[in-house]
């Protein structure tokens, strides 16, 4: 039920309060590898340079077809390989800039998160929606009768609904 979820909640979040220094501690290490982004720059900086030259040399070629008459048998088959090469270029690319946006993201969840450990000093005992929604990332209901609250800054607490109830 709902009422069991919020007790369940404060359970969680309370385990996560009491090793609140561990806690903060081990998210501001974390945030220090999310936010160093240099080799994830560089990759996108050179794929995207790749896919520039290659975009290019399409233009090129195809430029190329129109002044000139090039044997089209043969046109069609090095286009399509110029343009495989680019697809696959630019969906890395693409990946790189996903994995970097969610890195940012996960910065921002993790820096939300930390604001609102901070702001709590005690153990909480009434449930709060506005904490619930700031620190919890994702619930799961297991068929064993476990739940597992994954908080923002990645750490997982399981309980066992009929334990902690």
């Amino acid at each position: 039920s709902e009422d069991e979820l919020k007790s369940l909640f404060l359970k969680a979040l309370n385990q996560i309060i009491s090793n609140k220094d561990k806690i903060l501690n081990d998210c501001e290490t974390m945030l220090l590898a999310l936010t160093n982004t240099n080799e994830l720059d560089k990759k996108i900086e050179i794929f995207q340079s790749k896919c520039d030259d290659i975009q290019k040399i399409l233009e090129s070629y195809i430029n190329e077809n129109a002044l000139s008459k090039l044997d089209q048998k043969e046109y069609k088959a090095k286009y399509s390989d110029y343009l495989k090469t680019y697809e696959n270029e630019k969906s890395k690319l693409e990946n790189l800039q996903n994995l970097k946006f969610e890195r940012n993201t996960q910065v921002h969840k993790i820096r939300d998160f930390i604001n609102k450990l901070k702001e709590r000093g005690n153990l909480v005992w009434e449930f709060d929606e506005e904490l619930f929604f700031a620190t919890v990332d994702k619930i799961s209901i297991n068929a064993d009768k476990t739940i597992v609250f994954i908080f923002k800054n990645r750490a997982e607490i399981i309980l066992n609904t009929k334990e902690n109830l």
